[in-house]
């Protein structure tokens, strides 16, 4: 139970600073550090595919319904890319943050070209190469630095949390 309130303040905590703060240090074409996708793959990185699943789910339900755009369309998105790296939980260190930088500049990648192929293409924008150019690559970018500095803080909490709940890791689903 405490394990869900820690990832329902970080998805909280993660969309108050997606929307707020975060709004103010944006460059280009409004690029700003997507902290919701750092959540759901540090998440699935740590507790396997299922429960990286169900934490994505929840975490794009909350930005749908804060949005007001169409419901269930970045819950879709961030439950496939949960999903997806519920995957490498199976090769979890606790110190190692090279396999979840990688983890969160592809699953950036791809949650933008999810949000080109449903948003913007079926609105009869089809120029990708100026929307990688332009959005994708500099909005991975960001995040992916940016995410150096938030996984560091996101193990740690996920330790001082789950310390006392598994002795091994052999308990978490790979």
């Amino acid at each position: 139970m405490i394990v869900f309130l820690v990832y329902a303040v970080e998805i909280l905590v993660a969309l108050l600073l997606k929307t707020t703060v975060l709004q103010y240090v944006a460059f280009g074409f409004n690029n700003i550090p997507d902290l919701i996708v750092m959540v759901v793959v540090a998440a699935a990185y740590h507790r396997g595919k299922t429960k990286g699943m169900f934490i994505g789910f929840a975490a794009g339900l909350v930005l749908d319904i804060a949005s007001g755009g169409l419901l269930g369309v970045f819950a879709l998105f961030y439950m496939f890319i949960g999903y997806l790296n519920g995957f490498m939980a199976k090769y979890y260190v606790q110190n190692d943050f090279l396999l979840p930088l990688a983890m969160v500049a592809a699953s950036e990648f791809l949650y933008s070209f999810m949000f080109w192929l449903f948003l913007f293409m079926t609105r009869g924008r089809t120029n990708l190469v100026s929307y990688i150019s332009n959005q994708m690559f500099p909005q991975a970018l960001y995040t992916t630095v940016v995410f150096i500095v938030v996984y560091r803080i996101l193990d740690l909490i996920y330790w001082k949390v789950t310390k006392p709940l598994y002795t091994d890791y052999s308990k978490v689903e790979g």
